[in-house]
């Protein structure tokens, strides 16, 4: 009965306190969800996935953790289990088999692979996230499949969720990205239009609209979308995704100067980022400033090549 409030308190320092032993699943992910330290967060999410090997949350967020670190192939392994577990849920959620027979198709997975992973040994409790409701499985589900840059997977998912709860603006938003990311620029047009239309600050829906319009060929929409967005962006000034539209949705309207200025603040903030050093250097190149444009773009290289000479090198 304690375990809610010391998670709502944020006490981990206090985990002594608690008889670890008869913590579930459930409550080492929670747990790991809350720490702040990737190490501990790793701990925990193992202890989940050891417990519940169908704890696709807890898996994919071992992945994102992996990612972080450089350890590719242990992302890949983490997002393999974790998009098993999310098929399970939704085969579960299809047949409404028991639990009983959970119970047995557990048992038949003691023998997978996990064991040469360095995972602790399961023990394999069944209060599972395959209980979780057919909205979460699905969202989750196309999260996975975007992370492991399988679109049209994620799409489709987008898709099935829209069916059940059409007048839900999130998987609209999610949706109308993909598209714009797979190019088909109409399609986008409608889902972003939705998403703006149930929340007026989204300023990232709003530049993906101007960027749509763009390419599209339709100027005139695309310019007041994009001051649309760093208008939008402007009222959450301590967010990076929001520095980021800003400084995106200035380029775009050829306010290089702003631009630069966002994307330093972004810099400043990561400084390892290339996205961030490319954009710079493409603005002080559109400024006639090739000096600093050549600077900018070393940076992106210097720091692209660093992280390729730690790609695939990661022990489980």
């Amino acid at each position: 009965s304690e375990l809610p409030r010391f998670f709502q308190a944020g006490r981990h320092g206090e985990l002594k306190k608690y008889n670890i032993n008869e913590f579930r699943a459930k409550d080492w992910y929670k747990l790991g969800y809350d720490l702040a330290n990737p190490k501990k967060k790793i701990k925990c999410f193992k202890k989940a996935v050891a417990l519940d090997p169908l704890h696709g949350p807890a898996w994919h967020f071992l992945g994102s953790i992996y990612n972080g670190m450089g350890d590719f192939k242990m992302e890949k392994f983490c997002n393999q289990k974790a998009l098993e577990a999310y098929k399970a849920g939704l085969q579960r959620y299809r047949r409404k088999i028991t639990k009983e027979e959970w119970n047995i198709r557990n048992e038949e997975t003691k023998k997978d692979e996990m064991s040469s992973m360095s995972f602790p040994k399961p023990t394999y409790d069944v209060i599972s996230s395959i209980d979780t409701e057919i909205d979460d499985i699905l969202e989750n589900l196309a999260r996975l499949y975007w992370n492991m840059a399988e679109l049209e997977k994620a799409a489709e998912c987008y898709d099935r969720l829209i069916e059940l709860y059409p007048n839900w603006a999130s998987p609209h938003r999610a949706r109308g990205e993909i598209y714009v990311r797979l190019g088909e620029h109409l399609k986008a047009i409608d889902d972003l239009r939705f998403a703006v239309e149930d929340n007026h600050a989204d300023f990232k829906s709003y530049y993906l609209l101007g960027m749509s319009y763009s390419i599209i060929g339709n100027a005139d929409r695309s310019k007041w979308y994009f001051r649309k967005a760093k208008s939008s962006a402007e009222n959450s000034p301590d967010s990076i995704d929001a520095a980021e539209v800003r400084a995106d949705s200035s380029y775009e309207l050829e306010d290089y100067g702003y631009s630069i200025d966002c994307y330093k603040e972004i810099l400043k903030r990561n400084p390892k980022n290339t996205y961030a050093w490319n954009k710079m250097g493409e603005a002080h190149l559109a400024k006639g400033d090739n000096k600093q444009a050549k600077r900018c773009f070393e940076k992106a290289c210097k720091i692209s090549q660093s992280k390729n000479s730690n790609d695939g090198v990661g022990t489980p």
